[in-house]
């Protein structure tokens, strides 16, 4: 686990490009499995309605939007595409490191989405994937899938609190979905 200060988000995002990933098997948490010893998460909640809502959240999921309003610091060098590295910070003066890298993308007419996994350095070890469906009613449905577990000795002490993280954190991406998804512009 590394703790950095925000501006030094950018400048640790080259040191974690080369690195593999930190658990196998890799490209499984969209299709729901987990492996043995993984804790498993999933939710799937109706975001809105219409093609033009689609596209907003598709806008928004792919270019870490999501992530910011959830309130992650993000450092990437692009939009969320296969091998790309993204450094995610969590808190407020210092940061929480959170390294990861996109593992899979779906880009089709009716899906749009992610996973990556975690990189060496993550508190926690696995893979969460963000899935966007238009579905034939017209809806737009939002899933997230996770399998992890502790990546750090600190982390497995306290299994229950992180959790208990994963299940706030999967909260406020929806949260941040739904704004992304209704039009809601930050700060108006």
């Amino acid at each position: 686990m590394r703790i950095a200060r925000e501006a030094d988000l950018n400048v640790l995002l080259p040191r974690y490009r080369n690195l593999s990933v930190s658990y196998a098997p890799v490209g499984i948490a969209a299709a729901g499995s987990a492996p043995e010893g993984f804790d498993r998460l999933e939710q799937t909640v109706r975001v809105g309605y219409g093609e033009a809502v689609f596209e907003r959240a598709v806008r928004g999921l792919l270019g870490w939007e999501m992530h910011r309003r959830a309130g992650l610091r993000v450092a990437a060098d692009g939009s969320a595409e296969l091998g790309r590295t993204v450094v995610l910070g969590l808190g407020t003066g210092l940061l929480l490191v959170i390294p990861c890298r996109v593992v899979s993308v779906v880009e089709a007419q009716d899906s749009a989405g992610f996973s990556y996994g975690t990189l060496p350095g993550h508190p926690e070890c696995g893979e969460e994937s963000f899935l966007l469906t238009f579905a034939p009613d017209g809806g737009v449905d939002f899933r997230v899938r996770a399998y992890s577990r502790p990546g750090h000795p600190v982390v497995r002490l306290a299994h229950p609190v992180a959790r208990a993280a994963q299940r706030i954190a999967t909260r406020r991406y929806i949260n941040a979905m739904r704004a992304l998804a209704s039009g809601y512009e930050r700060g108006r």
